[in-house]
């Protein structure tokens, strides 16, 4: 079974960030949301991520920690 098909309590989320906060913003709101409230985990990704293919989104985000070294939590 591919792994999208063993997930559960993972979201991620592709925005267009407009100021600094904006996307601990947007997972406080999902938090908020009635059933997404069980989410264990958010992920919130830049606009230009097709969140829809997760082999490609989920390289994206470990390039992009193995450059920064950093998570924003």
């Amino acid at each position: 079974m591919p792994a999208e098909g063993v997930f559960h309590n993972l979201m991620i989320v592709s925005i267009r960030k407009s100021y600094p906060g904006h996307a601990r913003k947007i997972m406080h709101a999902i938090w908020s949301l009635g059933q997404a409230m069980f989410t264990k985990v958010v992920v919130v990704v830049d606009h230009d991520v097709n969140v829809q293919n997760f082999a490609k989104s989920h390289g994206k985000l470990c390039a992009q920690l193995i450059r920064n070294g950093t998570w924003n939590l």
